[in-house]
């Protein structure tokens, strides 16, 4: 079990101070430039200039469903047309002595929503922290802080702070929904040396966890990201000639502590593998998602008796992929992930017969699982492929192109998106995406409600 809350803090004040002998040792020779961090956001606040960006976005989505399911959803419904309009805001401002500022939000109001759950009015804090930098190598984050980890692209094993964060569903491009997400209250510090870096990240359990209809449409939403205590520790050490793994150990109330790793290394001047791996005691997404259901509320006590069982179990996932840009604007990713957690093939055959475990289950309870699954930013898939290519300015200086495709290599059924982005002018812009959700009827994606959808989105800077 987790510590309470007063153990965390003595174990993290530990783990600070190791951090801080280590910047007494290294403090003579770190440049400030060299403090910089993954993160851009709180790059930002840290290293840039003060500025606001705003915008405005307008939009509409004609989505078309799937009338014949073999798990019948009592969200089911024809083609619809959904419209959509958000403000968006990103401020920063710098202070003396290394100190930064960093506020993101986003209210939005939808006509109806790719994923059903989603509320139609909504006002998301994104971030609010404070930040330090110093010329020890010593910075430190606290507030709501969106902390990604992860080299790779499509699903990130070592993101362990991605659960129920998804602000944006109108979009399925990871980049999108890492960068635009629910940040975390924490306190996050960070050393950097010449021969690696040090992190320590700790997030108190402020509220209990709600139900997946009952998601908060206003407010901190804390019930969201801070429903249990969680502790991050990361290491990257630098060996030189391009290669710095990183390692990190995570835990959170309630569960065993999981493990992690990553390594990125350079091929030549432009190509990149890598490979990201986590492992833990951890339930079937199913059992999971039962669970929750369960202990929120959403559903009854009998569904227990749906469990598979299995309990927690040790179970690996790993990423293994590579990257390719050229001397232009086009790059590509692919990415082969393995999830021992996932569904096999007899398993995601139940689940079109409602049945979990061998048990008979109603339909309804299929889709929560699945639901959560998504929410939760959970594979189900055993093994699959992620491709995504980026092809910028094409023919103009404003056109871009981004399509990507989550294949599930055991059914071969795949989600795919395809975008369109053209640059007006300096302050205006329109994008169009088409989604679409194919395979069998019997097939992970091919089972989706949605068999396609088209959006259609014009954004507006402010001054």
């Amino acid at each position: 079990m987790m510590p309470n809350a007063k153990h965390l803090l003595l174990a993290t004040v530990a783990v600070l101070a190791s951090i801080q002998v280590a910047a007494q040792e290294d403090s003579q020779r770190i440049p400030v430039d060299a403090l910089r961090t993954p993160d851009e956001k709180t790059d930002a606040a840290a290293t840039q200039p003060a500025g606001t960006t705003a915008y405005v976005e307008v939009g509409m989505d004609a989505v078309m469903n799937r009338q014949q399911m073999p798990a019948p959803s009592s969200r089911s419904g024809g083609d619809r047309i959904n419209t959509r309009a958000a403000f968006d805001l990103r401020a920063q401002q710098r202070f003396g002595n290394g100190f930064g500022l960093y506020l993101s939000g986003r209210a939005s109001a939808t006509g109806g929503s790719l994923d059903d759950r989603t509320p139609g009015k909504r006002l998301d804090l994104r971030e609010a922290l404070l930040s330090r930098v110093d010329g020890d190598g010593l910075a430190w984050k606290v507030g709501r802080v969106n902390l990604r980890n992860g080299v790779a692209l499509g699903y990130n094993p070592t993101d362990f702070f991605r659960a129920n964060t998804i602000v944006d569903t109108s979009t399925r491009d990871p980049v999108s929904l890492r960068e635009s997400r629910l940040g975390t209250f924490m306190l996050d510090v960070q050393h950097i040396g010449e021969s690696g870096s040090l992190q320590a990240a700790i997030a108190p359990r402020i509220t209990k966890a709600i139900g997946l209809d009952n998601q908060p449409s206003a407010g901190l939403a804390a019930s969201r990201t801070n429903a249990s205590h969680r502790l991050l520790l990361r290491a990257v050490r630098d060996l030189g000639a391009d290669f710095s793994p990183e390692f990190l150990l995570f835990k959170e109330s309630g569960r065993a502590p999981r493990i992690g790793a990553s390594i990125t290394r350079s091929i030549g001047q432009q190509a990149t593998w890598y490979a990201e791996w986590a492992a833990g005691k951890r339930e079937r997404p199913i059992d999971a998602a039962i669970r929750y259901g369960v202990a929120t509320g959403d559903l009854p006590e009998s569904g227990l008796r749906l469990l598979s069982g299995a309990g927690r179990r040790m179970a690996q996932e790993l990423v293994v992929g590579g990257s390719w840009a050229s001397t232009g604007n086009f790059s590509v990713n692919l990415e082969f992930l393995f999830n021992q957690n996932g569904l096999s093939r007899r398993e995601w055959k139940e689940l079109f017969h409602s049945r979990i475990a061998g048990q008979s289950a109603p339909s309804g309870l299929i889709w929560y699982a699945r639901d959560h699954a998504s929410l939760f930013q959970e594979p189900l898939a055993r093994r699959s492929v992620f491709v995504r290519a980026q092809w910028d300015n094409i023919w103009s200086r404003g056109l871009s192109l981004v399509a990507l495709g989550n294949i599930n290599a055991d059914d071969r059924s795949a989600l795919y998106q395809l975008s369109l982005d053209y640059r007006l002018d300096a302050t205006q812009r329109i994008r169009a995406t088409w989604q679409t959700n194919a395979g069998r009827s019997d097939s992970q994606y091919g089972s989706v409600r949605m068999r396609q959808a088209f959006t259609l989105t014009y954004v507006a800077y402010l001054p």
